[in-house]
Order: structure tokens, then C-alpha cells, then sequence
């Protein structure tokens, strides 16, 4: 958080970080104002995120994947997380026996993933969280970014423009016509990169589901349903 307020990103100021019971917490100062759910002119907060997470993708990180280990390196890597999701999607495949995906499924989604290895994707540190409501605006207008608890290392802008579209806009919206601007990305050029959006989002989705059979199985059939979700707007 220190990185993005130096780029101009307002948010809380840290005030510490600490551990209790083994588990870290962050404090932060209180921010005035009014919550973006219940501003009027949601156009502008969208052009602002679009704005801001521009700057978070330009930060430089190393590694990949949620867990941050010191300051700016990340534990996982792109290679290992892709061939571990290629190398899972097998005959022996737990979530096949089960009958979560179907064997055309599986094969469909290993095409998709083996493609994935000659991307020449762009990584950096996403919020993965953007939305009206995590943010504040104060009295002045100026808009405070919220609630860093997603923050990781992914594809970009792919994968913040992913959750967008899952959590909080239609892609026709103006909203999101707002943040396409403030990010400085014109429409035609996110539609060049909308199928590799929605087949990264299967990515990760088919991840967090071997994660909730592995670690979670109250998740199993949330995990399950939003796969399903995300393979239904690929275009095969």
C-alpha cells in the first residue's frame, strides 16, 4: 500500500502491522466520507478505479499468487500454478471421478491451458477486489481505495477486469465503459482480449476448486457451481 500511495492511489494510512495468535493484522487510519455504494455519481468512481488500478499493475513484484512472503515477492509461480492445473486434468482426476467436470471438459480445458504456455502475458499486482464498495468518498471527491485482504500476484488487467465483470458490471454498462477509460484501455481493445479473459477465469476457477476438495469441502459445491459459470461463457 505504501507503493500505490507513492504513484498516487489514496487510500487508509498504515499505521501497523503486527501478529496476534499467529495471526497478522494491519491497522489503518479511519478515512471520512461516504461510502461509493451510496454515491451518485458512480461513472466518476469507476473511471477513478480504472485510474488507480492502472497504477497497481505498473508496481513491480516478483513471483506470483496471493501469499506474499517480503515485501513485493510472492511465493507461487505462473509455471508452477499453470502445469500443476495442466497436469491435474487427467483420466485419474479426482474432480472427474466425482462428476464435477466431464471428460469433454476436461480435454477442453487442457487445450486451453497448454495454449496458455506460449502467452506472452503481462504480470503485476492486482486488487482483485475492485468496487463501489470498497471505497470511500470524502468531501472534497476524492475517492479512497479500500480493503487490500485480495491483493495478489496475476495477469494483467485481465484478471481485475475478470472480477469486475463477475462481481459488480455488465460490460455494456457505462460504468464499466468509465473504467475502461480511466484504465486508458479503449472498448475495441479489451474485446481483443475478452476470450482470454474468460479462459483465465476458468483457469482459476478450476484451481480454487481443487483447493476446496483438497482443504475445503464446505466450498466444494460453491466452487463447483462457479466453474460451471465460467465455462459457460466460453465460446468453444
Amino acid at each position: 500500500m505504501q507503493q500505490t500511495s507513492k504513484l498516487g492511489v489514496l487510500g487508509p494510512e498504515v499505521l501497523s502491522v503486527d501478529m496476534t495468535d499467529s495471526h497478522p493484522y494491519m491497522l489503518m487510519s479511519y478515512v471520512e466520507g461516504t461510502n461509493g455504494e451510496d454515491v451518485n455519481d458512480s461513472k466518476m468512481i469507476w473511471r477513478k478505479l480504472g485510474e488507480y488500478a492502472r497504477k497497481i499493475h505498473s508496481i513491480e513484484v516478483q513471483g506470483f499468487s496471493e501469499n506474499m512472503v517480503s515485501p513485493g515477492v510472492f511465493d507461487d509461480s505462473w509455471d508452477r500454478f499453470l502445469d500443476y492445473n495442466i497436469n491435474s486434468l487427467n483420466p485419474n482426476d479426482r474432480l472427474l471421478k466425482a462428476g464435477f467436470i466431464t471428460e469433454k471438459q476436461s480435454e477442453d480445458m487442457k487445450k486451453i491451458f497448454l495454449c496458455f504456455k506460449g502467452f506472452d502475458f503481462r504480470f503485476g499486482l492486482i486488487h482483485h477486489d475492485l468496487s463501489l464498495n470498497n471505497t470511500i468518498v470524502d468531501e472534497k471527491g476524492s475517492v479512497y481505495l479500500l480493503d487490500w485482504g485480495s491483493a495478489q500476484v496475476s495477469v494483467t488487467p485481465h484478471l481485475d477486469i475478470a472480477e469486475i465483470l463477475d462481481s459488480s458490471l455488465n460490460e455494456q454498462s457505462e460504468e464499466f465503459q468509465s473504467f475502461l477509460k480511466g484504465y486508458g484501455l479503449e472498448y475495441s481493445e479489451y474485446e481483443k482480449i475478452k476470450p482470454e479473459i474468460s479462459q483465465l477465469n476458468v483457469l482459476v476457477y478450476m484451481d480454487k476448486l481443487r483447493w476446496a476438495v483438497d482443504r475445503r469441502p464446505d466450498k466444494i459445491e460453491h466452487m463447483r457451481q462457479e466453474l460451471q459459470k465460467r465455462l459457460a461463457k466460453i465460446n468453444w
